[in-house]
């Protein structure tokens, strides 16, 4: 595939749900919407920190305490 063809759909014309929506429809049936959008929020949040902490380099040698060290 080149860079500019348009994305596979998935065969039999299925259509695919993104990733969080069977998630959100399941806490949004039992707390609500607003709850469920929070829910949701904090998930995608925690992916990126786990993402994040992952490209991260040590910038020193000393033992971290496994926390992300955010460098300007």
């Amino acid at each position: 595939m080149g860079a500019l063809d348009p994305p596979r759909k998935p065969p039999n014309g299925a259509k695919t749900q993104p990733p969080f929506a069977r998630t959100y429809a399941q806490i949004a049936h039992r707390r609500g919407r607003q709850i469920a959008t929070v829910a949701i929020a904090r998930k995608l949040l925690a992916r990126c920190f786990h993402i994040l902490t992952e490209l991260e380099e040590p910038t020193t040698e000393k033992a971290t305490t496994g926390r992300a060290r955010i460098t300007a």
